[in-house]
């Protein structure tokens, strides 16, 4: 099951891979054309899944002034430009949905709720995806090489819990549940098997990558902090998946999307998506930028 899954996806590992990879201008508008292609799918898909659980919010006006963040993200402005256009898309965002809401059909609370549901989807997408493109953009830094580190580490520890979480469901009696109202294949067990694969990973992503990971010319990972690193993708990561978990099982849904062997964007970005302020946060803190 997991090869057949890895090779109807390789495609897509490979065109992120090269987004990483690939030196210069090239590597920069690929990564820009994914991220961007992937935030405006992982957008559709939220408001599609909550529109099927009952609570539709404003999708286009959100899922617009989303990518608008992230391109801000990434652009090198000043810090005060930074922070005015910010506060303008927010403010833009909530009396723009205030005045959808106002002029949509249907009771008051209907319309509360999209206002919420659409600030939500907003923060939990875009403010958080927008750190993983500053990390990208990190001046001083080689941002490339630590983006695909802290992706690579995630995603180790997704495959770690299903790989233990479907071994051991063999086993007689199966395995012990981690949540199973929101997500019932998940399982401690997995839980185990993600937190050593996220902890070996991160080892052996600090070999691999070496002098790369720095920012200003300094290492920003030691040993220790690596393997840190590796302990909360797992756990962090488990978050972000139980989260879009819980959103699939309100809209009564397996997957978020049809993207071969992933799901949809939600299912690739779930576990990406609380990783990317903490490791943000980290870079800073350890810079002391």
């Amino acid at each position: 099951m997991l090869r057949h899954r890895l090779l109807a996806a390789a495609p897509m590992i490979g065109l992120t891979l090269a987004a990483f990879l690939v030196p210069g201008w090239p590597g920069v508008a690929l990564f820009a054309l994914l991220g961007l292609g992937l935030a405006l799918a992982a957008g559709h898909e939220f408001f599609g899944l909550s529109a099927r659980a009952g609570s539709p919010g404003h999708g286009r006006l959100t899922v617009f002034l989303g990518l608008c963040w992230l391109v801000l993200a990434a652009l090198p402005l000043s810090p005060p430009w930074r922070e005015a256009l910010g506060v303008l898309l927010i403010a833009v965002l909530v009396l723009g949905a205030f005045a959808l809401s106002l002029h949509r059909a249907g009771p008051p609370a209907a319309g509360l709720t999209a206002v919420w549901v659409s600030l939500g989807g907003f923060v939990y997408l875009y403010w958080s995806l927008s750190f993983m493109v500053r990390v990208y953009f990190l001046p001083g830094a080689r941002g490339p090489a630590l983006l695909l580190y802290l992706a690579a580490v995630t995603k180790m520890t997704d495959t770690g819990a299903y790989i233990a979480g479907t071994l051991t469901a063999r086993r007689p009696g199966g395995n012990h549940k981690l949540a199973p109202r929101i997500s019932p294949k998940k399982s401690w067990e997995g839980l185990v098997g993600g937190t050593l694969a996220g902890v070996l990973a991160a080892w052996a992503g600090l070999a691999w990558f070496g002098d790369s990971l720095t920012v200003a010319g300094r290492p920003v990972l030691s040993l220790s902090s690596a393997l840190a690193l590796g302990l909360a993708a797992s756990w962090f990561g488990l978050l972000g998946d139980l989260a879009e978990s819980l959103l699939k099982r309100a809209a009564e849904a397996k997957d978020s999307g049809r993207l071969p062997g992933l799901g949809g964007a939600l299912d690739m970005l779930d576990s990406l998506i609380p990783m990317g302020p903490l490791f943000y946060v980290w870079l800073r803190f350890v810079s002391g930028s």
